[in-house]
């Protein structure tokens, strides 16, 4: 083998050497930027295998598209109403514009989430100014603001994340809200007394539900008992009318045996257990009490 070839063939394994060396693989969750002297010239968006020229000519820079987390900073705020309060919370966030995310921070996580940290407290602190202690601290998921307060927070840091450093903050949740210990008392004051709101509340409903309640059942019984009396009215006089045939037609069927019943009737109501009567036996029916001497027919 003469020197030319020998030449060759060793500059033919250094540029595969060079080749294979500068060959890069994308992954699925990366974005990944090729830079020529500290200049963006290329942007890769999709997973595969990629050719760049030797570094310092060509620089290669892989970031993370996934969701990310991060808790901020704690922070104490002020309400509308100057009671302090400590808030955490936490961001996920994910890269949408990887060339603005580059050329705003670097590239460099910890230099982002220092300012995404400073943009939340900042945040934070204009949206907690336009609610009070009671929109905070008040029981229940309904009564209190805290969705709102959450939704505000996130609509906020969304629009200025994706502005300022391409990134797409995907929720803001409040992870934890406490109190300084001086206020403390204040707080649990302010919770009864709102308990004390809705347990009276509970209880005029209440009262008013009472009231309409009785007065329906009132008008109901009024309705019922005048219905029973119509009816009992009506049963009565059919009663009377049907007492009154049935004396006619005694009569019609025996004068004189229908005068000595009438007659005994009147004497069971007039007379009690204990009754002393002085009258006189020559009228009805009183004389019912003489004995009357018997009359023996003659025979002509």
């Amino acid at each position: 083998m003469n020197r030319y070839t020998k030449y060759t063939l060793l500059g033919a394994v250094i540029l595969a050497v060079i080749v294979i060396a500068n060959l890069k693989i994308t992954k699925q969750n990366e974005f990944g930027l090729i830079l020529r002297f500290g200049k963006i010239v290329k942007i890769i968006r999709e997973p595969g295998l990629y050719w760049k020229l030797p570094y310092p000519i060509h620089e290669r820079i892989v970031f993370d598209k996934r969701i990310h987390t991060y808790d901020t900073q704690q922070t104490e705020l002020l309400t509308k109403d100057q009671k302090n309060i400590i808030m955490l919370t936490f961001v996920t966030w994910r890269i949408e514009d990887p060339v603005k995310y580059y050329n705003s921070v670097g590239g460099d996580i910890q230099t982002f989430q220092s300012k995404l940290d400073s943009l939340v407290n900042n945040t934070k602190n204009l949206i907690l100014g336009e609610y009070s202690y009671s929109d905070l601290f008040v029981a229940g998921k309904e009564a209190n603001k805290l969705n709102e307060i959450e939704q505000k927070i996130y609509a906020n840091v969304q629009e200025s994340a994706s502005m300022l450093y391409g990134i797409h903050v995907t929720y803001v949740g409040i992870k934890r809200l406490t109190i300084p210990k001086e206020n403390i008392r204040v707080v649990f004051n302010q919770m009864r007394a709102d308990r004390d709101v809705i347990a009276n509340k509970y209880i005029a409903e209440g009262e008013i539900r009472a009231a309409e309640i009785r007065a329906r059942a009132e008008l109901e019984g009024a309705r019922m008992v005048s219905e029973a009396k119509k009816k009992a009215s009506k049963i009565r006089g059919q009663a009377d009318a049907e007492a009154a045939r049935i004396y006619a037609e005694a009569y019609s069927k025996s004068p004189e045996f229908y005068e000595m019943v009438r007659s005994l009737e009147t004497l069971k109501k007039v007379t009690g257990e204990k009754t002393s009567l002085i009258l006189g036996t020559d009228k009805p029916p009183f004389d019912l009490f003489v004995e009357k001497p018997e009359v023996t027919p003659v025979d002509h």
